[in-house]
């Protein structure tokens, strides 16, 4: 979903943003592109144990499950129609009481977000710590 006025050309089956001049957007990667090699350390280490009280393995585990339809596939892009697979923190799974940083919706309220903007919903039943799976899909 886009903001009104935002301009997109398609070149060559890729979208691209359009600014003022009426070129395509490009960014710049910021000074967090110097650390990403910490990346997996960090969540394994440190996120997901700590500030989600939930396991990186399990998790991997819960989205192979959830994508195991996907075989041989190069996935480009995730585009209207194609069905979604979210992993998000949640208030009422949060057992740790850490500080998760952002506005954690409830479920119910993650599935009327969803709802209003055309999209289906369906959880996941699988517990991991404040993490929330579940399944979302264009329905326009």
């Amino acid at each position: 979903m886009l903001k009104k006025g935002t301009k997109v050309i398609n070149r060559k089956g890729l979208n691209y943003v359009i600014g003022d001049l009426g070129k395509p957007l490009r960014f710049k990667p910021w000074l967090g592109d110097a650390f990403s090699f910490l990346y997996d350390y960090i969540m394994r280490q440190s996120i997901f144990p700590r500030k989600f009280g939930s396991d990186l393995n399990e998790h991997l585990d819960i989205l192979r499950q959830a994508l195991q339809g996907i075989r041989e596939k190069h996935v480009l892009e995730l585009a209207p129609g194609s069905v979604f697979v979210y992993a998000v923190p949640v208030p009422e799974r949060n057992t740790l009481g850490s500080t998760i940083r952002g506005t954690l919706l409830p479920e119910d309220g993650i599935a009327k977000a969803f709802d209003r903007n055309g999209f289906s919903f369906e959880s996941i039943p699988r517990e991991n710590g404040a993490l929330l799976y579940f399944r979302a899909t264009n329905i326009e």
